[in-house]
């Protein structure tokens, strides 16, 4: 894995290529440089796994990389909150049936509203926006294929939730480094 620390050297591709795994915490920010490096790093057969959102100038780069036809972010804030899976045919969530539930407990995040293009949805989250007194559908968990590489993205902050994301974590990474 990469540092997220040493993330801000994503601007030199060859200081990338050394890993096999990156992981990006929470609303980092990342120059365009370093997205389209980040991106070429996916589609040259590494692994991106992305929690909530990363904050960029080049979203449409980040958004083919994610599996998306753009990258809209909406605040959400769950007392609540719930993923539903709606897809084990991965083996990230084959051992939940369409229809189960994971429980989350508190949770928060910067939402992506955007319908997948390439991207494989595996779960989903029922957000309600208070201000419009609405409820949407997001994505929550989706994966992608880019070039020869896979990506990953828990499309909510998952800081407070991992004792109950453990599990999926664990087959998440092996899932991304597996035969890719």
């Amino acid at each position: 894995t990469y540092g997220w620390d040493d993330l801000a050297s994503a601007d030199d591709f060859l200081r990338l290529v050394r890993y096999d795994l990156l992981i990006v915490a929470p609303e980092l920010e990342v120059s365009p440089k370093g997205i389209r490096n980040i991106s070429n790093f996916v589609e040259n057969g590494q692994c991106l796994l992305v929690v909530d959102k990363i904050i960029t100038q080049e979203q449409g780069v980040l958004a083919r990389t994610l599996g998306y036809h753009s990258m809209q972010y909406e605040p959400f804030k769950s007392s609540e909150g719930l993923l539903t899976i709606v897809n084990n045919q991965n083996l990230i969530t084959r051992r939940f049936a369409v229809g189960g539930r994971i429980p989350l407990g508190s949770y928060w995040g910067n939402a992506c509203t955007s319908i997948t293009s390439t991207g494989q949805i595996l779960a989903v989250q029922v957000i309600r926006k208070e201000r419009e007194n609405v409820t949407i559908t997001v994505p929550a968990i989706t994966i992608n294929r880019y070039g020869k590489g896979k990506t990953l993205h828990l499309n909510f902050h998952a800081e407070n939730s991992m004792p109950q994301l453990n599990t999926i974590l664990k087959i998440a990474i092996y899932w991304l480094l597996s035969a890719r």
